[in-house]
């Protein structure tokens, strides 16, 4: 039978009230749920969709998943009824108490997590209980027993603020095909182990503000001090420049998705080096939906041009204030050779550029603090030509040799029919490996 759903998108979660709502998101940030984008439907609500998402830490495992998406949002106008914050409240302490009645022995091949909204798996049971008791957020812990009476694992039950019942439970996925086992250091509760959950940590520039109303922020949260990299995690601008080469958007959604997964943020650079200078909305940070869809795309959706300004010293003042002022310390530039030279350039006269930034007042102390002194650059070679040494293969190499082998083959009934020798010029600057292979 033919697949009739490929992929799986996200679950909403409806909030009745702009407190629930609120402390919906709370909830999940602390059990290490990570908030990657917020859309804000209406400009009379100070409360905006927000997406977060649980991420599997274990990328080299053969079981690797995306993790769970929650949309959680206000009630629209169509579905609001006349909300009593009291009756709620009654409803969720009565779920509550009936959850404290759930006996805490099960034996073999009882299942008290059946109705759940969720079940999580290989979860570290004693953090999270930890987690829930901050955030004075009632649970109750089921051990499982054999028919020897030996326990062989345990699940905790607990209801989110909107009134959804969780299931954790410490043993692997029934699909998994493991065996059951200690759950490892990277299960959901442990990327929030030693953080205590008695520090306020403020949410990195640009994204919700919810400081006055988190006040337990979840290991996930972003420190706002940018001179606090291993804290915070790096902000890495993308940019692809000079000629477009298929692989580029390939390139720009690798390093999205994985920069997101390695708890840093990316921005993508508008038009190369031209977005670079000109600052703005021409440098905006990406989701995981920014880069959907874009896989199999030719060239680069980000643009690209060339630009003059950059090659003067103004020019790259100019980018390095627009950097410094979007908390960018990181730069991968995906170009061929002129645009790698000028990522080269940038960073061996940054901490000149700085210094001249400060004493300008272009930027302020405080903005460079943390930036001053080292700038990260990574080069991808984005090349038809295939000319970098020591590379197997340059982007968009193998794609435009596709080409030219489709164009040469249709060359070829014509020439035969007029008996004819055609001389056919392709690119490849001083390499030849086009011609050649």
């Amino acid at each position: 039978m033919e697949t009739l759903v490929r992929t799986f998108s996200h679950v909403s979660l409806a909030a009745p009230s702009e407190n629930l709502h609120l402390k919906c998101i709370k909830f999940y940030n602390a059990l290490g749920f990570r908030t990657i984008k917020q859309t804000n439907h209406s400009t009379e609500s100070n409360n905006p969709d927000v997406w977060v998402q649980l991420f599997s830490r274990q990328i080299h495992a053969a079981n690797f998943s995306q993790g769970l998406t929650l949309r959680i949002t206000l009630k629209s106008d169509f579905e609001k009824t006349e909300f009593n914050q009291k009756d709620f409240e009654n409803e969720i302490n009565l779920k509550n108490e009936k959850l404290l009645l759930i006996p805490e022995v099960s034996q073999d091949g009882a299942d008290p997590d059946i109705n759940a909204f969720a079940s999580f798996s290989d979860a570290d049971i004693s953090a999270i209980s930890s987690v829930l008791r901050s955030l004075d957020n009632p649970f109750i812990i089921v051990k499982h027993y054999t028919s020897k009476k030996e326990e062989r694992a345990k699940t905790l039950l607990t209801y989110d603020p909107l009134g959804n019942l969780i299931a954790f439970n410490d043993y692997p996925a029934p699909f998994s095909g493991q065996a059951p086992s200690k759950p490892p250091i990277n299960s959901i509760a442990a990327q929030t182990l030693g953080q205590e959950f008695t520090r306020s940590l403020p949410l990195r520039r640009g994204t919700i503000n919810l400081e006055e109303h988190l006040p337990m922020a979840s290991a996930w949260s972003i420190v706002n001090n940018p001179s606090d990299l291993t804290a915070a995690g790096k902000n890495i601008g993308i940019l692809t420049s000079g000629g477009d080469s298929s692989g580029m958007n390939a390139a720009v959604r690798a390093i999205c998705r994985v920069s997101l997964q390695r708890q840093c943020t990316p921005f993508a650079i508008y038009e190369g080096y031209q977005g670079l200078v000109d600052g703005g909305n021409m440098i905006r940070k990406m989701g995981w939906e920014d880069v959907r869809g874009i896989l199999s795309m030719g060239g680069t959706n980000i643009g690209t041009a060339r630009c003059l300004p950059f090659r003067t010293r103004e020019g790259r003042l100019s980018a390095a204030e627009n950097m410094i002022k979007n908390g960018i310390d990181a730069l991968v530039v995906c170009g061929g050779d002129g645009s790698l030279t000028g990522g080269d350039l940038l960073r061996s006269e940054w901490t000149g550029l700085v210094e001249e930034l400060i004493a300008t007042e272009r930027v302020t102390e405080e903005e460079a603090a943390g930036l001053r002194n080292h700038l990260t650059i990574v080069g991808l070679v984005g090349s038809i030509d295939n000319d970098m040494a020591a590379t197997d293969i340059t982007i968009g190499a193998y794609s435009s040799l596709h080409r030219i082998c489709e164009s040469l083959d249709s060359l070829t009934s014509t020439a035969m029919s007029h008996q004819r020798a055609f001389v056919v010029e392709v690119m490849g600057r001083h390499c030849g490996w086009q011609e050649f292979i």
